[in-house]
């Protein structure tokens, strides 16, 4: 028996950006992680490796192979720690703004960075505004 309520709707990916960019450790770990996410839920991720093509590209042909959910996106520049947020904004293409700018378009449903935070969440406020009702923005970190 068929029971209209029951029927699962198709499940869409969720389109995450992902700063490779921006780390302490560099494009490589930042990218095998995003990489390793997109490798263990093939159906429920879309992963945007946002930054320096060539970098990411050899990131990407090391692996045995390509995730078929995975997505490059490219950014010519990228912010540094030591730059204040201020300044850091007014780079022209960098990965935090390219990644902001895919969020903002919708092209992805949400975007991660762990570049200099400061400058993060300048271009976010810059580039998207706040939600109504929201003084100001928040932090998230794992405990």
């Amino acid at each position: 028996m068929n029971d209209i309520n029951n029927k699962q709707q198709p499940t869409r990916r969720l389109r995450i950006g992902v700063d490779v960019m921006g780390s302490d450790r560099g494009p490589a770990v930042v990218g095998q992680g995003a990489i390793d996410a997109a490798i263990d839920a093939p159906d429920t991720l879309e992963i945007t490796l946002v930054g320096n093509k060539t970098i990411i590209e050899e990131l990407i042909r090391s692996q045995h192979n390509k995730p078929e959910n995975l997505r490059v996106a490219h950014a010519e520049a990228e912010i540094q720690m030591t730059d204040s947020p201020s300044e850091a904004v007014k780079k022209p293409n960098t990965s935090v703004a390219v990644g902001i700018n895919l969020l903002k378009s919708g092209q992805i449903d949400a975007f991660v960075s762990a570049s200099n935070t400061g400058a993060v969440m300048a271009g976010s406020l810059l580039t998207l505004g706040r939600l109504p009702g929201v003084n100001r923005p928040a932090i998230m970190a794992l405990f």
